[in-house]
């Protein structure tokens, strides 16, 4: 049993995650913010190089999905640090 966060997009009952969940798996279910159990009926894609899959769940009620953004991302002054090459 694996464990992972998944986001809804696209057309309804459409998600993406983690590939490597579903590698050897015989089915899996995806358990919602309340607590329901929503079945995956299909694969849609798939990419290992990536890590990710999506599919598609049954469900008979309306799932929020992701939007896309009106703005352009702002640019950030910082980041993560980088290492540096001590000689």
């Amino acid at each position: 049993m694996s464990r992972a966060a998944r986001d809804f997009c696209g057309r309804p009952g459409e998600a993406v995650s983690n590939y490597t969940l579903f590698i050897g798996a015989d089915r899996a279910t995806v358990i919602d913010a309340d607590g329901g159990r929503l079945p995956v009926v299909c694969i849609l894609g798939a990419d290992d190089l990536y890590d990710v899959i999506r599919f598609k769940v049954s469900s008979q009620k309306k799932l929020p999905g992701l939007t896309l953004s009106r703005e352009p991302a702002r640019r950030r002054r910082s980041g993560l640090p980088h290492p540096r090459l001590v000689g």
